[in-house]
């Protein structure tokens, strides 16, 4: 794992690039599978990128609220339509119950061709769900507690649910990160493969032109697992850098 900040606080870009030459200096044998093009997972934590986000609301004629008023919530939805709808309702249902407001869904941009073959063949639907502070919220950290109590709620019964809807893809569901001050962006992926495959992340001269994702700090994870590589253990970044076992018994069998 590594970690990258500059220590007057100012964003850059140039600091999203430094993380992600750290995250490629990182690569080590634990972390591939037998093909070389499948990652055993990497990822990053950094920042909101606000000026990304309101050009994408002004994009869609929706209001964002002032940085700390919001949320981004990084949704890994699945494959199958009917339970990916099923998803998507599942969490603006628990979002409404808290009295939080849901501002609208950002499809994340990527490059699936960088990808190995069994990468290509699980990735998830990727969005942003962006999710509005309440009326009745407090203040920042308030609104931070609220987002646990969602993303708690939304995920927790979802193998029940599955097999009640008849929704096996349900189970894909996974909500990397859901928080108003940080983002995460992770996958099965080589650390070399994630500034490209997440388009935000890239050069912006590449991909955009009106805006630039900037942080004051990156944080730098890549995995390295003796089981099975999966979208949603590939590593535990939520609000801080946490390398946590996912270890589970289900995959130590299925490997043996």
């Amino acid at each position: 794992m590594g970690f990258v900040a500059n220590i007057t606080g100012a964003r850059s870009h140039g600091l999203i690039a430094d993380g992600l030459h750290v995250l490629q200096s990182m690569v080590h044998r634990g972390g591939v599978a037998a093909d070389p093009e499948i990652g055993d997972g990497a990822g990053c934590l950094i920042q909101i990128p606000d000026a990304l986000l309101r050009a994408w609301s002004e994009a869609q004629d929706v209001v964002l609220p002032p940085a700390g008023d919001y949320a981004v919530a990084t949704c890994f939805l699945p494959r199958d339509p009917a339970a990916r709808d099923f998803a998507k309702a599942r969490l603006e249902r628990f979002v409404s119950l808290e009295e939080q407001h849901l501002i609208g869904w950002r499809e994340v941009p990527i490059n699936p061709d960088i990808l190995g073959e069994r990468a290509r063949e699980s990735i998830p639907t990727l969005f942003h769900a962006i999710i509005g502070r309440g009326d009745k919220v407090a203040d920042q950290a308030m609104f931070d507690r609220k987002l646990l109590t969602i993303r708690k709620q939304t995920l927790n019964p979802l193998a029940t649910l599955a097999t009640e809807r008849k929704l096996p893809g349900l189970n894909e569901f996974y909500i990397a990160s859901m928080s108003s001050r940080t983002l995460v962006y992770k996958g099965m992926l080589q650390p070399s493969q994630l500034g490209s495959f997440y388009r935000d992340l890239a050069d912006p001269s590449r991909y955009v032109e009106r805006f630039i994702v900037t942080s004051w700090a990156d944080y730098l994870h890549q995995r390295a697992r003796a089981t099975l590589a999966d979208q949603r253990i590939e590593a535990h970044l939520r609000t801080f850098l946490l390398e946590g076992e996912s270890v589970s018994m289900q995959h130590y069998i299925a490997e043996r």
